[in-house]
This record gives structure tokens, C-alpha cells and sequence, in this order.
């Protein structure tokens, strides 16, 4: 009975940790982007196909900043000064992807680039 509680403990500590609440770790290349008042930069992000990335996003803008990707559903706050990181993909090869900053205003002040897929 013992073995069968421990068992059941483990395996819940291992679903809880890949569920990770929203941490990341590292996977394959690692693609940095910087946000800033109001652009990304690079405003294109090229990204291999068939392989995990990891995009290290540095908000060096003085407000907070989104980096987002509704096609895949990916939304990461960056606060003023701070640094996020998310691992996306793999993706498919000749995929093309909007990403927007969602953050009031910023969309339309042109924070918008492309997340391309080689």
C-alpha cells in the first residue's frame, strides 16, 4: 500500500512540473528578440522547421510589452526591463506567423512582425 501512495505522489510531482505553470526550459536553438517602444527587433523572426526553439524575448522598452502569436497561442508578458522565455515549435516549413504586441495601442503604433518558419 505504501509502494502504491509513493508511486502515486511521484507521478503527480512529475505531471505537476511538466505542467510548469507557465516555466520553460531550454530546447534546441535559442532565437533572442528585443522589444522595444513600439517595434520588435528583429521584426522578422526566422525559426528552423522541425525542431523546439527557444525565444529569449528582452523587453528594453520602458512600459510593458507582449509578444504574441494567436496562431499557436502563444502570449508572453515582458515587463519593463525584464526578460522571458518560452519554448514554441516545431513548426512546419514555409509557415508564416504574425506576431503582434497586444498591449493597448502598441498594434496599432506598429509593434507587429512575422515569425517565419525555414
Amino acid at each position: 500500500m505504501r509502494t502504491i501512495a509513493l508511486t502515486l505522489v511521484a507521478l503527480l510531482a512529475a505531471t505537476l512540473v511538466a505542467c510548469g505553470g507557465g516555466a520553460t526550459t531550454a530546447a534546441g536553438p535559442t532565437v533572442t528578440v528585443e522589444l522595444i517602444d513600439f517595434k520588435f527587433s528583429p521584426e522578422t523572426v526566422e525559426v528552423p522547421a522541425g525542431q523546439k526553439v527557444t525565444l529569449e524575448l528582452r523587453n528594453k522598452g520602458s512600459v510593458e510589452h507582449d509578444f504574441t502569436v494567436e496562431a499557436i497561442g502563444l502570449k508572453a508578458i515582458v515587463k519593463a526591463g525584464q526578460t522571458a522565455t518560452r519554448v514554441v515549435g516545431p513548426f512546419t516549413a514555409g509557415t508564416t506567423y504574425e506576431l503582434v504586441c497586444t498591449t493597448a495601442g502598441h498594434k496599432e503604433s506598429g509593434m507587429v512582425g512575422k515569425l517565419i518558419v525555414k
